[in-house]
């Protein structure tokens, strides 16, 4: 693992530069269509169709591989402020550490992943983790392989009810896609009694980035239209009490990091 300057990863060999500035014109509408487009059709059908792909690890791989990720390529990745480079086989392991030892740090219950696509990452939580997504494909793809899954929908609060009594919900960069977390946290309140706490793994919106890496974040959060007030709603939430707050502890993504958010309901 390499370690790389601001200068390095926005170089003029990525777009990005152009498009926090302004000179590119860039911007995503993230409303349903959006999310079914991106990842029912375009990341989840291909692997459906493909008969080759015998285990949920080569599933992994292939899909890395269809976003031109191949497992030797070089790939940026960030702790905090710190910016790294190593190959995408490294910057996929060190991804799944963090969901894991975040998962072993705070779970007391069974994990309920929310948005967990076909359950990748249920896969290396244990036996008795479950999850649920809006994707059919991603649904159907993850129940080929033996995974615990049914269909999501963080904008129906009837589809929570799939929660089971004493578990851990766990987000990995799903609550990203719903541009305000309103509709998750009043649908979330209504299975309070069933969760033990609650594990975000999940970029947000943060007013007290500072720097011009995490200006550069902000600016990234508003252009793709990425979550913006998680952060906000569970801070000034009165039945919420936040168990633990990392900020930008690890991004797979520099511009994207993952904000690491442990919380749970007043009693």
């Amino acid at each position: 693992m390499q370690s790389v300057s601001l200068n390095d990863y926005l170089s003029n060999k990525s777009n990005w530069p152009k498009r926090l500035f302004g000179w590119e014109k860039f911007g995503i509408d993230r409303d349903i269509a959006q999310i079914e487009s991106e990842y029912n059709i375009d990341r989840y059908a291909p692997l459906l169709a493909d008969a080759s792909l015998l285990t949920i690890e080569a599933c992994k791989t292939r899909e890395f591989e269809n976003m031109g990720m191949s497992p030797d390529a070089p790939h940026f990745i960030s702790y905090g402020e710190e910016l790294f480079k190593c190959p995408t086989r490294v910057a996929r392991k060190l991804w799944i550490d963090l969901i894991q030892s975040s998962a072993q740090r705070f779970a007391t219950g069974q994990i309920c992943e929310l948005g967990c696509g076909y359950g990748y990452n249920l896969a290396q939580l244990g036996d008795k983790s479950y999850g649920g997504d809006y994707s059919e494909n991603a649904v159907r793809l993850g129940q080929r392989f033996g995974a615990d899954i049914c269909r999501f929908d963080y904008y129906q609060p009837e589809t929570y009810e799939f929660i089971r009594p004493g578990s851990t919900i766990l987000t990995v960069h799903s609550i990203e896609q719903i541009p305000s977390a309103r509709a998750f946290i009043d649908a979330i309140s209504k299975q309070r009694d069933k969760i033990t706490e609650v594990i975000h793994l999940e970029p947000s919106w943060l007013d007290e980035r500072t720097t011009l890496l995490g200006m550069a974040r902000n600016r990234f959060n508003e252009l793709i239209q990425h979550n913006r007030d998680l952060v906000e709603l569970l801070r000034s939430h009165p039945d919420i009490e936040i168990v633990s707050f990392e900020p930008d502890v690890f991004g797979i993504h520099p511009l994207n990091p993952s904000i690491r958010t442990v919380w749970r309901f007043r009693k």
